[in-house]
Parts: structure tokens; sequence; C-alpha cells
């Protein structure tokens, strides 16, 4: 399996990810929402969950620039 493939795996089911990834965070409109990918609430780091850009995300105030949902995955758990 490619990287592009999980990513379109992952993406069938950000919402799902998200929960499980950042459970402190919460859905506002079509984003998951939280302060940073430590997963305190807030709303700094949003990933968007449906329409063409799902998957991506974003940290408007942190230190990590964002990617998609394996990029997400791979920086809270901290993998290489």
């Amino acid at each position: 399996m490619t990287p592009s493939e999980l990513s379109s795996i992952l993406n069938r089911q950000a919402e799902s990810i998200c929960q499980y990834l950042l459970p402190r965070g919460r859905k506002i409109g079509h984003e998951w929402c939280c302060g940073s990918v430590a997963g305190e609430p807030g709303k700094s780091l949003k990933i968007v969950l449906t329409g063409e850009k799902v998957g991506v995300w974003s940290d408007f105030e942190g230190s990590v620039s964002g990617g998609d949902l394996l990029d997400l995955w791979r920086v809270i758990r901290n993998l290489g």
C-alpha cells in the first residue's frame, strides 16, 4: 500500500480519525478543531472533514504547519 492509498482510506473516515487522535477536539461546521496537535480544547488546529480538501489540516498558531491525515497521525504519535 502506498502513502497515497493510505491517505485516501483515512480521508474516508476523517471524522472518526479525528475523534480517535484528538478526542478533546470538537466538530465546528465542516472542520474538527483543537488547540494544537497536543489535543487540548481550542480552535487553532483545524482539520477539514468533508469536500475536496478532506483530511487537510493546519495549526494556525503552532510550530507544525500541516498536511494530510497521515501527516497528522505521524505528528501526534511522534513518528518519523
